[in-house]
């Protein structure tokens, strides 16, 4: 087993673009996931934390530590993929791979983007 995770390695550092896309990945993961730490705010007011169409009220409100699980969410995607990704490039499919890690940024870029309009909702 050790042996099988040593080869697979030295040959994906030998991919420069394998190893770009996956450091990119890695520091975008934790980017992410270190700004969306620092906008939560401990407070003893209830948030609002999702909206719905259906139902008497339209905004439902839950504790401040409901938002920790947009973090989670972020180092799962980030890590999961990454090591997804390098077990496809292992298999000797490395254009799937270099897609599948592109779809992984694209995935954290709009997951960003929905992150921070629900914080943003939620301080009001």
């Amino acid at each position: 087993m050790k042996r099988t995770i040593q080869i697979a390695f030295e040959k994906i550092i030998h991919d420069r673009t394998m190893v770009a896309l996956t450091v990119i990945t890695a520091l975008v993961t934790v980017f992410l996931a270190a700004v969306t730490i620092f906008r939560l705010e401990p407070s003893e007011v209830q948030i609002v934390t999702h909206y719905t169409g259906f139902g008497l009220t339209n905004f439902y409100r839950d504790q401040w530590y409901y938002l920790i699980s947009l973090v989670v969410f972020i180092l799962i995607v980030g890590i999961i993929n990454i090591v997804v990704a390098l077990k496809i490039h292992a298999l000797k499919k490395r254009p799937l791979a270099i897609m599948y890690l592109s779809a992984t940024l694209a995935l954290l870029v709009l997951s960003s983007i929905l992150i921070w309009s629900i914080l943003r909702v939620a301080t009001l």
